[in-house]
């Protein structure tokens, strides 16, 4: 692979303030669809309510003077680009230039992607030794490292390094992505044997500079090069007592002038409908048989309109993702009768867990005491309430 073409340059991370009080106006500025978004239970930095399409959140109700914030995190960026119009350069425009918006933080990554053990440009724990040996030029002060290791057999996941502080106006973060996807449970593609990110954190007159410039016609590989060049040059030592002079690692340079001509993409080695599986396991299983509980065990038909009613809010993006996924895995996919030892299984499992739930829920009630003094002690209030008007009545 050719060196250049290993480099991808995303914006991962976005939160902007419009001096609005209409969520209209922000599901048109987004271009998303207000069915796309869900209540939240609580808003947050000061708003009252909240709604939310995956990571893309969006706050409301504050003073008058707060208009409604949205925030872009990692995740919410690439759900942009892959479910919605994905073009940043015309949303950054509308909202600079047609919302007057202000941006409190704006995150530009460089992620080095390489296959089958390709040679990368450098590696973090490389950049930490350089920096920690002093053989690093930077207008940063202080620096600090993190690498993770498991206690079991030591085995190392991951490393990072960190330039400036979280709170500072731009902080510059070298880490292994592929380590921190693993480790989320996430699956990488195939062959890929490296993933470094590089992360540049810009906040408030930083961001609102750096958006100004990619409008007015800066790439963000100009952008990356001139903050990159001008903050920190890793060098090689040599017997001069005077660092200035100490020459500029080659590999560095082959890095900055690989930055230096990228621009924005939407590629990310992460698999979309896989992600949301992954969600839905951890997050929506839960609460949805809470639910299911709760209604007293319904049957089929409880799962039946579930998705009836999902597929007829579904757009037509998410129609086509989910026909190309289900093209690529019908041929792996267990026929009705190979599926039929495992659906028994898991009506004979889900029929023990709620025996087991109700013999719990009984022995708990057996069990629990009343306190002559100081009342009821152990029960739900509800049966405090039964219990107190049948005692009384007795």
């Amino acid at each position: 692979m050719d060196r250049q073409e290993s480099l991808v340059c995303l914006i991962d991370w976005l939160n902007v303030t419009v001096k609005t009080q209409k969520l209209s106006d922000i599901f048109e500025i987004l271009g998303i669809e207000q069915k796309e978004f869900s209540e939240m239970p609580k808003g947050m930095f000061g708003y009252h309510k909240q709604i939310a399409c995956g990571e893309i959140k969006v706050l409301y109700e504050g003073t008058a003077s707060m208009g409604i914030h949205i925030q872009f995190s990692g995740q919410g960026c690439r759900q942009y680009e892959t479910y919605y119009d994905g073009d940043w350069m015309k949303l950054l425009d509308n909202l600079k230039n047609k919302c007057a918006a202000s941006f409190s933080r704006f995150d530009l990554a460089v992620d080095e992607i390489r296959y089958n053990n390709d040679k990368p440009y450098f590696r973090v724990k490389q950049l930490i030794r350089k920096a920690k040996r002093g053989e690093a030029r930077t207008k940063w002060k202080k620096g600090r490292d993190i690498n993770e290791f498991e206690f079991g057999d030591g085995t190392e996941k991951g490393s990072t390094l960190y330039c400036g502080s979280p709170q500072s106006m731009l902080q510059l973060r070298f880490y292994e992505k592929d380590e921190e996807r693993l480790q989320a449970g996430k699956e990488l593609q195939e062959g890929l044997t490296t993933w470094n990110r590089m992360e540049f954190q810009l906040r408030d007159d930083r961001a609102d500079d750096a958006i100004e410039w990619m409008l007015s016609g800066f790439t963000p590989g100009d952008l990356m090069f001139g903050i990159l060049s001008n903050y920190i040059n890793f060098v090689d030592k040599n017997d001069d007592q005077n660092k200035a002079r100490w020459p500029i690692c080659e590999w560095w340079l082959e890095f900055l002038n690989g930055a230096g001509k990228l621009r924005l993409t939407r590629k990310a080695p992460d698999k979309t409908i896989d992600d949301k599986k992954t969600w839905i396991d951890k997050q929506v299983k839960p609460t949805l048989a809470e639910v299911w509980v709760a209604e007293g065990y319904p049957g089929d038909d409880f799962f039946v309109d579930l998705m009836n009613e999902g597929m007829a809010r579904m757009t037509e993006k998410q129609w086509s993702r989910a026909e190309e996924y289900k093209r690529e895995t019908d041929s792996k996919k267990m026929t009705t009768e190979e599926r039929k030892p495992r659906t028994k299984r898991y009506l004979e499992e889900t029929e023990e867990r709620i025996r087991d739930y109700r013999e719990n829920k009984r022995k708990q009630l057996d069990t629990a005491s009343l306190d002559e003094d100081s009342g009821l002690i152990g029960f739900p209030k509800k049966r405090q309430i039964m219990l107190a008007i049948n005692r009384v009545q007795a």
